[in-house]
């Protein structure tokens, strides 16, 4: 059995875009993003938002064939 080596989180995403309803976070290579209570997923665009509400986003680099997830992001 083969031991995946771990990875460093990265810094918490930042603010690409926006609309009304929609939020697209920077790029960080390598990352998967989620929204606070959601999944991660490997798009950086979260749409059927509200503007009126207060969202937290994290970021964590992607687990690979050699490599764990890393922790998520500081908010």
């Amino acid at each position: 059995m083969t031991t995946k080596g771990t990875q460093v989180a990265p810094n918490a995403p930042v603010l690409d875009s926006k609309t009304s309803t929609t939020i697209t976070l920077a790029e960080i290579s390598g990352a998967e993003y989620k929204r606070e209570g959601e999944n991660w997923q490997s798009s950086r665009e979260f749409t059927g938002l509200s503007s009126d509400t207060e969202y937290t986003f994290y970021a964590r680099m992607a687990e690979t064939d050699d490599l764990d997830a890393s922790d998520s992001s500081s908010s």
